[in-house]
């Protein structure tokens, strides 16, 4: 069943999110079905993933912001309701797991079947290379919940009341750890590191280009998603943690750069990951009230 209730007044532009700091915190475990909860400040719409079975985890609209193309066309930097001019709507999204073990959203193998507003104006992408799941999900400490934004480049039609959006998460889940060092090697371009079940290449080990430290950028075929903890261990197993800087991934590649204050020549590479990671995908058929006239 799909429930929903009004976000707020009619208005140009429509906010309802204190951001993903709305996810939830602490160690205990969250509830596995949504509960009741006091109303936050200019929120209204909640909605579960129900389809007639009782769900692995629950989904529930967070945030709405829907903007018209501008006729007057700001110079740059002059204060806007929302970022650009051009129409464009956003739906923030909270997936909440009681079992926790949440790890990060498959955004390339999430599904989206309709999202569209009440007066029949479709909002689902028109070119296949957009991607209506936006990159960067928001992952609560204890795992129990993630927060992530579906995107469309149009608005819906201004007499609309509400955006019904029905798909699938594919969620990246685990439950256990594993920790595993590599031979050592020289960190130089072109050698060859096996960690477990990843084999990298390293693509560059030199002084950093956006800070004083250095970095090492690594390459492998296999998804770095499910790595919590990268470190370089010398040989008197003196440790290096490598702090994550950025990452891409593409045509089956992923390649991370990671930094750290000092040089290092030659370590073994130790990685914590999640052994077990696997894919959960969950179904949902979620409604937000629009209120924009």
């Amino acid at each position: 069943m799909k429930t929903s209730t009004l976000i707020g007044p009619a208005a140009l532009c429509v906010l309802v999110a204190t951001g993903f700091a709305l996810l939830r915190g602490g160690s205990d475990p969250a509830p596995s079905t949504t509960a009741s909860r006091p109303e936050r400040a200019g929120l209204g719409a909640t909605a579960t993933n129900a389809r007639g079975r009782t769900p692995v985890a629950q989904v529930e609209v967070v945030g709405l912001m829907v903007q018209r193309t501008l006729r007057a066309k700001p110079e740059f930097g002059e204060a806007l309701p929302f970022m650009g001019t051009f129409a464009h709507t956003r739906l923030a999204l909270e997936v909440s797991r009681g079992s926790g073990g949440i790890v990060d959203l498959q955004r390339d193998a999430c599904k989206l079947t309709a999202f569209a507003d009440d007066r029949g104006t479709s909002l689902l992408p028109t070119e296949l290379h957009d991607n209506p799941f936006e990159m960067m999900p928001a992952v609560a400490a204890d795992g129990t919940s993630l927060a992530f934004v579906l995107a469309s480049k149009k608005s819906p039609d201004g007499g609309a009341s509400s955006i019904d959006v029905t798909g699938e998460i594919a969620l990246l889940v685990a439950s256990k750890k594993a920790t595993e060092t590599s031979a050592a090697v020289t960190l130089e371009p072109g050698a060859q590191l096996e960690v477990g079940p990843f084999t990298f290449e390293v693509e560059g080990a030199a002084a950093s280009e956006w800070s004083d430290g250095w970095a090492l950028t690594l390459q492998t075929k296999s998804d770095t998603a499910s790595i919590l903890h990268w470190t370089l261990v010398d040989e008197s197993e003196v440790e290096t943690e490598l702090r994550p800087t950025s990452s891409w991934n593409g045509m089956g590649t992923w390649s991370q750069t990671l930094e750290c204050d000092v040089a290092v020549e030659d370590a073994a590479l130790r990685l914590e990951y999640w052994f077990d990671a696997h894919v959960e995908r969950v179904p949902f058929d979620v409604s937000a009230a629009v209120g924009l006239r």
